[in-house]
């Protein structure tokens, strides 16, 4: 399918438009990790001020189910094979198991302390759960729900992604600068690459073996070969880049820039920004349908997710988020 070239994106039609209608006011609050399960076509977001998560049908972009879970939910992994939605909890030490049928909590599992990032290998019927108070990953057998190992990592681990192909996972390390790689099949850690000051979120390409990790502090992602283990070079972004994600069909990478409150649209196969999209508002996380390779990107100061179209840019809805009561959200993103 074709792609457009450069774009810049204004805020006509939405988030400014919407924050004036009462909407949203007291819904879910602090928008900020997503999961998008592209069979069911359902996207999970995590909400840290209410402690919930919101569950959105992407077919008619609504919000249908609002899901209680732990204080502080963070990262949110979805295991399409089991239907099963992952949600760390890092103020409980907990990981809320949803039933995606149901939408509903059927387990909840003790790992470590403020947990954070979390990954699904569903062949070895495994969740990877970043401690982020431990240095370590806890490894929990998904059949059981139980932890069955630890994996030490470096200083404050985050985000987690999985090569389940070539049995790796790979480990942001927020205060060490580097990503810990993990041998699945034997649940070790076996290297470390060195990416560049406070990594943050990870974006996997195993069709080109390709890692993208988020610089927080330096407005850049840097790009990593996992075949040689090395980092190839760094692509400018916006200020604040956090979240990122890649659709390798369109090559195409999106790096949500908190600070910058815009998306970046890189292109893969020249390794340039063809693009950015403005008006929103602390974007967080960036996932992308499948069928027709739109993006959703979570605005944590607006409780609103933005759907956005691939080829222009353009909004192409804004969904407010539904609410259950829940804690408070007590710190801001870590900035040193």
């Amino acid at each position: 399918m074709g792609r457009t070239g450069r774009y810049v994106v204004t805020v006509s039609l939405s988030l400014l438009t919407m924050l004036s209608t009462a909407q949203i006011v007291n819904e879910g609050r602090l928008c900020h990790w997503m999961a998008l399960n592209n069979k069911t076509n359902k996207l999970y977001v995590s909400n840290m001020a209410t402690a919930n998560v919101s569950v959105i049908d992407t077919n008619s972009n609504r919000v249908i189910a609002a899901i209680a879970v732990g204080q502080r939910p963070e990262q949110i992994a979805a295991d399409e094979t089991a239907n099963r939605i992952y949600v760390a909890n890092g103020l409980d030490g907990t990981v809320s198991v949803i039933d995606g049928e149901q939408d509903a909590v059927v387990a909840t599992v003790r790992v470590g302390r403020g947990p954070s990032g979390v990954a699904v290998h569903p062949a070895r019927k495994r969740l990877y759960v970043a401690n982020q108070a431990d240095d370590n990953l806890s490894v929990v057998d998904t059949e059981t729900n139980q932890v069955v190992g630890r994996i030490p990592t470096g200083d404050t681990p985050f985000a987690i992604s999985v090569d389940a192909q070539n049995e790796r996972a790979y480990v942001s390390n927020f205060k060490d600068g580097t990503v810990t790689i993990i041998d699945t099949a034997a649940e070790r850690a076996v290297g470390t690459i060195e990416t560049g000051p406070r990594p943050y979120g990870l974006a996997l390409d195993p069709d080109h073996s390709l890692l993208y990790v988020t610089s927080f502090s330096s407005a850049a992602v840097a790009v990593v070969d996992t075949t040689a283990n090395r980092l190839l070079g760094r692509l400018t972004v916006g200020p604040g880049p956090i979240g990122v994600t890649v659709d390798s069909d369109w090559a195409r990478l999106y790096v949500a820039n908190l600070q910058a409150q815009t998306v970046s649209v890189v292109d893969t196969e020249q390794m340039v920004v063809v693009g950015t999209v403005i008006g929103l508002m602390a974007p967080v996380c960036v996932q992308v349908r499948g069928r027709d390779h739109s993006f959703y990107v979570s605005n944590r100061s607006a409780n609103v997710v933005s759907v956005i179209d691939p080829e222009t840019g353009e909004f192409l809805a804004n969904i407010p988020l539904a609410a259950t009561p829940g804690g408070q959200w007590p710190a801001e993103l870590p900035t040193d």
